[in-house]
This record gives structure tokens, sequence and C-alpha cells, in this order.
């Protein structure tokens, strides 16, 4: 299906290093835009190689490329259905808005519902904590920076011309500055169409300096002598050896530590939830291992591990994913944690990368500088006029 909104103007986009022709909107000319729904997986696996393209322009995180919602939905959502939109401009990528639709029975109909891929599980029967159940921490629209206005209206019009296709849109982990609450929200409000916005989780976000000296002074003085503390007692001792981990064997064997210690900590049960939610975990990290996304180390004495610090990077963002430590060594009190986690951030730092987000990372010792807080939201939209 196509939208003509106005002319269109083929230009070249060198930004980011890449030599790709790829149709941009200058000024406030609007392009013709074509929406194409994706719901057989064959299809949704054709995309890779655009889907790969736009997101080195778009502003995305992480859990929004085609490799991690690819796996999401491998052991997550292959009991829905897939209900993607794909908009493209002379033939080249330039939108999505990557949704599956759900179906749950209600008292006196069956509700059918729009969410993200990689939304948190809404799985009511299982008892599982919520750091299994949300594993990806922001959802939004994939959209070229040059058309977000122009695919966000494409992608509402398409939504009301076949609204019955669902009963309601459930968009949930919406960080405060994405493309939905930036385009769609004022746009909604515009028209008097129904939507509820409530809020959702908080990260803490820190701005990474250019350099370690730099990096110390700027935290609080109690954090830098724990890792001061922890420094010289590695240098001191050397009760403990630290590795970096790169090959796929040395990977699998720290997630086992991690998924133990995970288990251990919220002595959980196994489940068919939590059964795929360690296989998710490990089918993404070798993906993100092979392209060298990974800032994986780990502490250990005669091949026992002790902890282990698991970090990825994207763009400018190191994410603080996973982190363990076996509070049963004796060894614990020499600060091994806290060690690793210096390291990975020095390593971060050396990389250029500039955001470090600490949503999973424990901040029980807060940095006092170059920190803010991201709040995510969650909305529902309801398009019919019932």
């Amino acid at each position: 299906m196509k939208y003509y909104i106005g002319e269109h103007i083929m230009a070249i986009d060198n930004r980011n290093g890449l030599d790709n022709k790829f149709p941009i909107k200058l000024g406030n000319i609007v392009p013709e835009l074509e929406v194409t729904l994706i719901q057989r997986e064959d299809e949704f696996y054709d995309l890779k190689e655009d889907w790969e393209l736009l997101t080195k322009y778009a502003r995305v995180e992480i859990f929004q490329t085609f490799g991690w919602l690819k796996t999401w939905w491998k052991y997550f959502g292959r009991k829905d259905a897939l209900y993607i939109l794909a908009i493209r401009h002379e033939g080249v990528l330039v939108g999505l808005a990557p949704f599956y639709k759900m179906i749950t029975p209600r008292k006196s109909r069956i509700n059918i519902s729009l969410h993200f891929l990689g939304s948190p599980l809404l799985n009511k029967n299982e008892s599982l904590s919520d750091f299994y159940k949300n594993t990806c921490n922001y959802n939004d629209f994939i959209i070229h920076p040059d058309y977000e206005q122009s695919v966000v209206k494409v992608i509402l019009t398409y939504l009301i011309e076949y609204q019955d296709d669902f009963n309601e849109i459930n968009l949930l982990e919406l960080p405060e500055n994405s493309v939905v609450l930036r385009e769609l929200i004022p746009i909604l409000k515009k028209r008097g169409l129904k939507y509820q916005i409530n809020n959702g989780s908080s990260r803490l976000k820190i701005n990474l300096p250019s350099s370690i000296n730099e990096f110390l002074s700027s935290i609080d003085y109690k954090f830098r002598n724990k890792i001061n503390e922890s420094i010289q007692s590695y240098r001191n001792h050397q009760l403990y050896e630290v590795h970096n981990i790169n090959e796929k064997e040395e990977l699998i064997k720290a997630l086992d530590f991690l998924i133990k210690i995970k288990k251990r900590k919220r002595q959980e049960e196994n489940s068919r939830l939590l059964n795929n939610y360690i296989s998710f975990i490990y089918d993404i990290s070798k993906s993100l291992l092979e392209h060298d996304r990974l800032i994986i180390k780990r502490a250990e004495i005669k091949n026992t591990y002790i902890a282990v610090n698991y970090a990825i990077k994207y763009k400018e963002t190191i994410y603080d994913y996973l982190k363990g430590v076996d509070v049963f060594s004796s060894f614990i009190n020499f600060g091994p944690n806290q060690y690793l986690e210096t390291l990975t951030i020095v390593d971060a730092i050396k990389q250029n990368v500039k955001i470090r987000d600490c949503f999973n990372g424990d901040i029980q010792d807060s940095f006092k500088l170059n920190t803010y807080s991201i709040q995510n939201y969650e909305i529902v939209i309801q398009l019919s006029q019932e």
C-alpha cells in the first residue's frame, strides 16, 4: 500500500561512514511512502539486511536490532502472530513498526492487542521475577531520523484503516525520548484518539568522560575508595586471576555461572518461561560475541569462577546487562566484583563509549556526577470508537 503525501527527492547520505544511496527528506519535502505488512516468519527473516542498514542510521538501542528481536521471537513469540509494518521510500526501508499480535481470552470476548517485539512477557500464570520477564529494556519505532514525522503519520494511517485487526495497541518500555512519545502522542491528542499513559520502569545512565582520571574524579569519594581498595587488593595479594572472555567455550562457562547465581539469589523454580529465558541468553550472547559487542570479564581461582561482569556495547553505549559474584566464596572480601566492574568501565572509555546504562547494574554505590535518569512509559491506544 502506498501513501502519497508530497514530492520526494533522492540524495546521497554519507553519515556514519556509509556510502549507500539513501533517499532522505530535505526541508519540508515529504516523501511518498509504501507500507508492507509482514506476517510470515520467512518475510521477517528476509528483512535482515535492510533492517541492519536502517539501525545504523536510526536512534535505536541494542534491543531493537534485528539479531536481538529475531532471537526474542524464537523463544518468546512464536505462539503469537507477527504484525510488522515495513515502510519504504523508493524501495529503501526507512521505517519499522515491529509489532506482533497477542490473543487473550476475556470474559465476554477475545482481546487482540498489538505489542512491540521484545515487550515484557505478560504471562500471568507464572510467578517469575521481572528480571526474567523483561529481556528488552527499551522499545520504539525504528525510523531513519529524516523520516520520523512522515513515517509515524503513515503508521497511524495504516493502523486506523485496519483497526479491525485488533482491539488495542499496548506499548511497553518506551523511553521518554522515544519516537512514539515525541511524534505519535501529539498526533493522537490532536485527532482526539483515545490513549492512556502510565509510568513504567526507570533507568539510571551515566555519561562517561574521555579519560580514566576524569572518571575517577567525577564519582562519589566512598565509591572511589572502594575501587582503589579493590585495585590495591588485587595487586598486593594476587589471590585470584582476571581474564577477558573472548571464546565461545569461555562464554558458555561464564553464562552457566551467572544463571546459577541468579537462580540461587531468587530461588526460582524451573518453568517453561525460565528455561526459554536461559536459552535466549545463551543464543543472543553467542551472536553478540561473534559481532564483538560483548565486554565480559571473569575472576577465578584455580579455574573456579568467583565473579563475572557481563556488559554489552552498541554504538556509543555500554549496557550493564548481567553480573554475578559467589557470595559464599571466602575471597569476596577482596572485591573481585568491584575490580571487574572497574576494568569494564576502563575498557569502555578506551573504546570511546559515551554512556553507561545501568538498568541491571547494582547502583547502591551511586555516582554523584554525570548521572541522569531515563523514565520509561507504558501506553495503551484504542483506535476504535466503541
